[in-house]
């Protein structure tokens, strides 16, 4: 800092700000304000990103600091599927005020992790959130009568690609919130809501789409997602769909028989329990 603090006391500066950034996925990337790109860190920061950064604001004690910054879509650094497919969430950030002559002359004013992310008109706004956020997390379990389990995670078990899945196609596409297909099981109507939608392509699955309603015609299905599909889809693609869970512990047994691995706990009194009296 003191190298820094000198160089700030000189009549004419040198000074920019860069952005060091690694994601969950083990790439780190580095942005800089500067015309040129600078080395910091043993991380090349590209200085053809356009990158802007907003207001830091910081505070003391355990007040949350925030800041952001918005950049140029890059086809080799950011790229909107990545932003879509959540690549960039939670990716750590470290904020640098330093002097492009002398990179030694340098300090880190935030560090955190990235929080929502978005792209538009060819720009992308990230949300810089502090190490701070992190305790406003819950931490542990809540006591409900619902699971609280992910449907096919480690504490589920249940093994939903080999058992509780149908391959298809796609039929017709209405919108981007629905589409209509052809699946490879004749399931129960509703028996894919709150499931999942994901595509196929050389034995490779992505995810795209949380379903919320499955109307069942025969072997044709039409389905809908809680929000838009990002995902340019075409007829003709070849899908998988995953079966739904409403969290219920009646479900657990009827459809998944897997109520020793039930997350919940379905004989804790309700609200409606509170309102009981003895009766004559």
């Amino acid at each position: 800092m003191n190298a820094l603090k000198d160089h700030l006391l000189l009549e004419a500066t040198t000074t920019c700000r860069a952005w060091i950034i690694a994601r969950k996925d083990g790439k780190v990337y580095g942005f800089t304000d500067h015309d040129k790109a600078i080395e910091l860190e043993g991380v090349q920061c590209l200085a053809s990103s356009g990158l802007l950064a907003g207001t830091l604001e910081t505070g003391t004690g355990l007040s949350v600091d925030n800041s952001e910054f918005i950049g140029a879509l890059s086809h080799e650094v950011v790229r909107p599927d990545d932003i879509r497919l959540g690549k960039w969430d939670e990716a750590i950030v470290r904020v640098y005020i330093l002097s492009w002559a002398d990179q030694q002359e340098s300090e880190i004013v935030f560090c955190g992790h990235i929080g929502e992310i978005s792209s538009q008109d060819g720009k992308f706004f990230a949300e810089l959130r502090s190490q701070s956020q992190l305790l406003n997390r819950v931490k542990g379990r809540l006591y409900e009568a619902r699971c609280d389990a992910v449907l096919g995670d480690q504490r589920c078990t249940m093994k939903l690609e080999e058992h509780f899945s149908a391959a298809g196609k796609i039929l017709e596409i209405l919108g981007r919130s629905k589409v209509i297909v052809s699946l490879d099981r004749d399931e129960k109507d509703g028996y894919f809501s709150s499931g999942k939608l994901a595509l196929v392509d050389n034995e490779t699955t992505s995810f795209i789409g949380e379903i919320k309603n499955d109307r069942r015609k025969q072997w044709i299905r039409t389905l809908s997602f809680w929000k838009p599909v990002e995902a340019d889809l075409d007829v003709g693609d070849q899908i998988r769909a995953y079966a739904g869970c409403d969290k219920s512990f009646s479900m657990c047994i009827n459809r998944f028989d897997n109520a020793k691995n039930y997350r919940g706990f379905p004989t804790i009194p309700g609200e409606d329990w509170l309102m009981k009296r003895p009766s004559n």
